[in-house]
């Protein structure tokens, strides 16, 4: 769980601009998750045959798009989690492993064998789940911290065109309500997920 937090840490570290170097990182993985969850929900309608002009497609569409940042961070932070149970389940099976070949192998070669194989997997278990759980736990709370920056700023503009289309079906308020509505929610899921990881 440390590496979870370190990595939460170094993400919104990043987010807020206290590393310099990678400070457009945070609204390129923003952006990026936006597009994903875009080109995600026009393959699925594509798929199913979904008319391109109906109200429901919009709106969905609308809503994946606000909603993705959020998604691909739960996703992330869950990756993160996983990593724990990785590196348990990599130790679980390396002692296992190393067992076998104790039993099996004559001696003494079967005892620095499975020496052997219990140093090299514990450590590619430890390196494989640590790093799964850092970089994934950074990039979820990158986002988030991202997203929240974008809200506070104002830059809607990548929601002005769903909101256009959004307004255009159902009729009711004005672009600048739905492109605020849309940032919030863009906002506001990532944290969520973050909050809720981090309080386990």
């Amino acid at each position: 769980m440390i590496l979870v937090l370190i990595g939460a840490a170094i993400g919104i570290a990043i987010g807020i601009g206290r590393l310099p170097v990678l400070e457009g990182v945070g609204g390129a993985v923003a952006d990026g998750a936006t597009k994903l969850g875009y080109d995600a929900m026009e393959a699925l309608l594509k798929m199913v045959g979904a008319p391109a002009d109906n109200t429901t497609v919009i709106v969905l569409k609308t809503v994946m798009i606000a909603l993705m940042p959020g998604i691909v961070a739960g996703v992330l932070m869950g990756c993160a989690r996983g990593g724990v149970v990785l590196r348990r389940i990599g130790a679980l099976f390396t002692l296992l492993a190393a067992g076998w070949v104790l039993i099996s192998q004559d001696m003494p070669e079967s005892l620095i064998g499975a020496g052997v194989l219990v140093v090299v997997g514990l450590l590619f278990a430890f390196v494989v789940g640590s790093t799964l759980s850092l970089v994934a736990s950074a990039t979820s709370a990158l986002i988030a911290t991202a997203q929240i920056r974008l809200a506070i700023a104002g830059d809607v503009a990548r929601y002005t065109e769903s909101a256009n289309l959004l307004l255009s079906k159902v009729g009711v308020g004005d672009i600048d309500l739905w492109t605020k509505v849309l940032a919030g929610s863009g906002a506001i899921l990532p944290v969520l997920v973050l909050w809720a990881a981090l309080r386990d």
